[in-house]
């Protein structure tokens, strides 16, 4: 026997574990008795209703049925497992989208901090670039050195930085409701879109440095 809120009550069997919240509670874990309705009838029950066919299709039969069982039985709404979940998480998603936003913006400025990082240099380093192509180096080359530098930063940037979304992953899986563990191929996809930024970046001002007029260059 068991007591629950004051009342002695007899075991009749025991269930497996069951997710009883939405909320990520780690690994805490609380306990669950199931009392028979009879006992402890609510004001507002529920149901949770499974079914192999298209839920939407049941709404009104299910309606029937329970006007059959008890003309009394008032039905306040009836709606899919999934809407009620995409409704929960309406907050979460929310958040969800604003953090996607500054990464967005995080990403924009990354982008922008190459550019002109290398623009600078490009515009240093004209006097060298114009020596080389008067001593034969083809715009190729210059594309190369200049696209190979931004690369190198992002490589640099890259190293540094898993670091840190590692620990701030483990944050806001700590904060966010039912959050999924990292999954490797999401991180692997946002180091490809974090190099092909730092590329497409560096790409512009290698076009400017092959472009450049070694005469031109030299005078300066």
């Amino acid at each position: 026997r068991i007591t629950v809120q004051e009342i002695s009550r007899e075991i009749v069997g025991v269930v497996g574990n069951t997710q009883q919240s939405f909320i990520n509670q780690g690994e805490s874990s609380q306990g669950a008795v199931y009392l028979p309705f009879a006992q402890q009838p609510m004001s507002a029950p529920f149901l949770l209703v499974r079914t192999l066919v298209a839920p939407d299709a049941l709404a009104g039969a299910m309606r029937n049925e329970l006007a059959a069982a008890d003309s009394r039985i008032t039905i306040g709404r009836i709606e899919t497992l999934q809407a009620f979940v995409d409704q929960f998480f309406v907050g979460a998603n929310f958040f969800n989208a604003i953090l996607t936003g500054f990464g967005a913006l995080a990403l924009l400025l990354a982008a922008l901090g190459t550019y002109g990082v290398l623009a600078y240099n490009v515009t240093q380093r004209s006097q060298e670039f114009g020596i080389r192509m008067a001593m034969g180096a083809g715009p190729s080359t210059i594309v190369r050195m200049v696209t190979r530098q931004g690369v190198k930063l992002g490589i640099i940037g890259l190293a540094l930085g898993a670091p840190g979304v590692y620990l701030v992953a483990r944050v806001i899986n700590s904060l966010l409701i039912y959050s999924p563990p990292a999954d490797p191929k999401t991180i692997a996809a946002v180091f490809v879109v974090l190099f092909a930024s730092t590329f497409a970046a560096s790409w512009i001002p290698a076009r400017r440095a092959a472009s450049l007029d070694p005469v031109a260059a030299l005078r300066e």
